[in-house]
Protein backbone atom coordinates (compact mmCIF):
# COMPACT_ATOMS: atom_id res chain seq x y z
CA UNK A 1 0.00 0.00 0.00
CA UNK A 2 1.75 3.69 -0.94
CA UNK A 3 2.41 6.08 1.22
CA UNK A 4 -0.37 9.03 1.13
CA UNK A 5 1.78 12.05 0.37
CA UNK A 6 2.11 14.85 3.21
CA UNK A 7 -0.24 17.34 2.58
CA UNK A 8 1.99 20.84 3.34
CA UNK A 9 1.16 22.61 6.14
CA UNK A 10 0.56 26.60 6.07
CA UNK A 11 1.23 29.15 9.00
CA UNK A 12 -0.19 32.42 8.95
CA UNK A 13 1.77 35.45 9.98
CA UNK A 14 1.43 39.44 11.13
CA UNK A 15 3.81 41.80 10.28
CA UNK A 16 4.03 45.44 9.15
CA UNK A 17 4.43 46.37 5.96
CA UNK A 18 8.34 47.49 6.56
CA UNK A 19 9.21 44.23 7.90
CA UNK A 20 7.53 41.94 5.24
CA UNK A 21 9.18 43.67 2.31
CA UNK A 22 12.13 43.54 4.69
CA UNK A 23 11.97 39.73 5.26
CA UNK A 24 10.51 38.80 1.82
CA UNK A 25 13.98 40.11 0.02
CA UNK A 26 16.34 38.55 2.34
CA UNK A 27 15.18 35.31 1.57
CA UNK A 28 14.92 36.50 -1.84
CA UNK A 29 18.64 37.74 -1.48
CA UNK A 30 19.21 34.32 -0.11
CA UNK A 31 17.83 32.31 -2.59
CA UNK A 32 19.93 34.55 -5.44
CA UNK A 33 23.42 33.87 -3.50
CA UNK A 34 22.47 29.70 -3.01
CA UNK A 35 22.01 29.73 -7.17
CA UNK A 36 24.89 31.80 -8.21
CA UNK A 37 27.04 29.96 -5.73
CA UNK A 38 26.11 26.50 -7.52
CA UNK A 39 26.68 27.83 -10.90
CA UNK A 40 30.19 29.07 -9.33
CA UNK A 41 30.92 25.47 -7.93
CA UNK A 42 29.51 24.04 -11.26
CA UNK A 43 32.01 21.22 -12.44
CA UNK A 44 33.27 22.43 -16.20
CA UNK A 45 31.71 19.44 -17.73
CA UNK A 46 28.01 20.67 -16.90
CA UNK A 47 28.74 24.26 -17.90
CA UNK A 48 26.50 24.73 -20.75
CA UNK A 49 24.05 22.39 -19.70
CA UNK A 50 20.05 23.46 -19.36
CA UNK A 51 20.93 22.56 -15.60
CA UNK A 52 23.51 25.47 -15.45
CA UNK A 53 21.55 27.68 -17.59
CA UNK A 54 18.53 27.61 -15.85
CA UNK A 55 20.54 27.90 -12.40
CA UNK A 56 22.71 30.73 -13.87
CA UNK A 57 19.12 32.18 -15.03
CA UNK A 58 17.35 32.16 -11.96
CA UNK A 59 20.98 34.02 -10.15
CA UNK A 60 20.80 36.92 -12.60
CA UNK A 61 17.09 37.33 -12.08
CA UNK A 62 16.95 36.87 -7.98
CA UNK A 63 20.43 39.28 -8.05
CA UNK A 64 18.37 41.96 -10.15
CA UNK A 65 15.63 42.39 -7.50
CA UNK A 66 16.39 45.14 -5.01
CA UNK A 67 13.98 46.19 -2.17
CA UNK A 68 11.92 49.25 -2.65
CA UNK A 69 12.14 52.15 -0.53
CA UNK A 70 8.59 52.01 1.64
CA UNK A 71 7.65 55.10 2.60
CA UNK A 72 7.47 56.40 5.95
CA UNK A 73 3.50 56.49 6.23
CA UNK A 74 3.15 53.43 5.26
CA UNK A 75 5.83 51.45 7.00
CA UNK A 76 3.74 50.73 9.61
CA UNK A 77 0.68 49.06 7.87
CA UNK A 78 -0.60 45.95 9.41
CA UNK A 79 0.25 42.75 6.58
CA UNK A 80 -1.18 39.31 7.13
CA UNK A 81 0.08 36.47 4.94
CA UNK A 82 0.49 32.73 5.06
CA UNK A 83 3.54 30.46 4.04
CA UNK A 84 4.35 27.01 3.69
CA UNK A 85 6.41 25.46 6.54
CA UNK A 86 8.92 23.46 6.44
CA UNK A 87 8.91 19.55 6.10
CA UNK A 88 10.36 17.00 7.77
CA UNK A 89 12.52 16.61 10.97
CA UNK A 90 14.33 19.70 10.22
CA UNK A 91 11.88 21.82 8.84
CA UNK A 92 13.43 22.50 5.89
CA UNK A 93 12.70 23.78 2.62
CA UNK A 94 12.50 23.16 -0.71
CA UNK A 95 14.05 26.65 -2.91
CA UNK A 96 10.90 26.27 -4.74
CA UNK A 97 8.48 26.56 -1.47
CA UNK A 98 10.99 29.42 -0.16
CA UNK A 99 10.49 31.40 -3.67
CA UNK A 100 6.80 30.78 -3.09
CA UNK A 101 6.78 31.76 0.52
CA UNK A 102 8.54 35.44 -0.61
CA UNK A 103 6.36 36.20 -3.53
CA UNK A 104 3.28 35.26 -1.02
CA UNK A 105 4.80 37.95 1.31
CA UNK A 106 4.72 40.56 -1.53
CA UNK A 107 1.79 40.02 -2.80
CA UNK A 108 0.12 40.51 0.77
CA UNK A 109 2.23 43.78 1.02
CA UNK A 110 0.80 44.50 -2.16
CA UNK A 111 -2.60 43.65 -0.91
CA UNK A 112 -2.44 45.57 2.10
CA UNK A 113 -1.36 48.96 0.32
CA UNK A 114 -4.22 48.77 -1.91
CA UNK A 115 -6.22 48.49 1.02
CA UNK A 116 -4.76 51.25 2.97
CA UNK A 117 -5.66 53.27 -0.32
CA UNK A 118 -9.11 52.50 -0.76
CA UNK A 119 -9.65 53.25 2.83
CA UNK A 120 -7.81 56.41 3.13
CA UNK A 121 -9.15 58.81 -0.27
CA UNK A 122 -7.61 61.55 -1.24
CA UNK A 123 -10.03 64.64 -0.41
CA UNK A 124 -10.94 67.37 -2.67
CA UNK A 125 -9.21 70.21 -2.85
CA UNK A 126 -10.90 73.57 -1.25
CA UNK A 127 -10.23 76.76 -1.67
CA UNK A 128 -11.26 77.43 2.26
CA UNK A 129 -9.55 74.86 3.27
CA UNK A 130 -6.63 76.06 6.32
CA UNK A 131 -3.19 75.86 6.24
CA UNK A 132 -2.87 72.41 8.61
CA UNK A 133 -5.80 70.81 6.19
CA UNK A 134 -3.75 71.39 3.26
CA UNK A 135 -0.61 70.40 4.78
CA UNK A 136 -2.38 67.38 5.80
CA UNK A 137 -3.46 66.68 2.07
CA UNK A 138 -0.75 66.81 0.72
CA UNK A 139 0.66 64.49 2.64
CA UNK A 140 -2.33 61.84 1.91
CA UNK A 141 -1.18 62.97 -1.39
CA UNK A 142 2.63 61.99 -1.17
CA UNK A 143 1.90 58.88 0.47
CA UNK A 144 -0.82 57.68 -2.73
CA UNK A 145 1.83 58.51 -4.43
CA UNK A 146 4.21 56.24 -2.71
CA UNK A 147 1.83 53.77 -2.23
CA UNK A 148 1.41 53.61 -6.49
CA UNK A 149 5.19 53.36 -7.00
CA UNK A 150 5.39 50.78 -4.20
CA UNK A 151 2.77 48.68 -5.35
CA UNK A 152 4.22 48.51 -8.79
CA UNK A 153 7.60 47.74 -7.38
CA UNK A 154 6.64 44.50 -5.25
CA UNK A 155 4.47 43.16 -8.12
CA UNK A 156 7.22 43.33 -10.23
CA UNK A 157 9.13 41.70 -7.73
CA UNK A 158 6.65 39.07 -7.03
CA UNK A 159 6.06 38.42 -10.89
CA UNK A 160 9.99 37.73 -11.49
CA UNK A 161 10.21 35.57 -8.30
CA UNK A 162 7.08 33.51 -9.51
CA UNK A 163 8.76 33.02 -12.98
CA UNK A 164 12.00 31.91 -11.85
CA UNK A 165 12.59 28.12 -12.73
CA UNK A 166 13.80 26.50 -9.14
CA UNK A 167 15.08 23.47 -10.62
CA UNK A 168 15.93 20.62 -7.77
CA UNK A 169 19.51 19.01 -7.13
CA UNK A 170 18.68 17.08 -10.29
CA UNK A 171 17.08 19.30 -12.65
Amino acid sequence: MARAKAKPKFTSHEDTLESAVGGAFSEIEELAGEFREMVDNAPENLHGSSLYETRESTADTLENLSAPDVPDALGEIGVTYTQAAGRGKRGAMSRATRAENAASILSACVDAVREWVESNPLPEEDEKESDEDKTKREELEEAHEGADTLIDELEEAASEVENAEYPGMFG
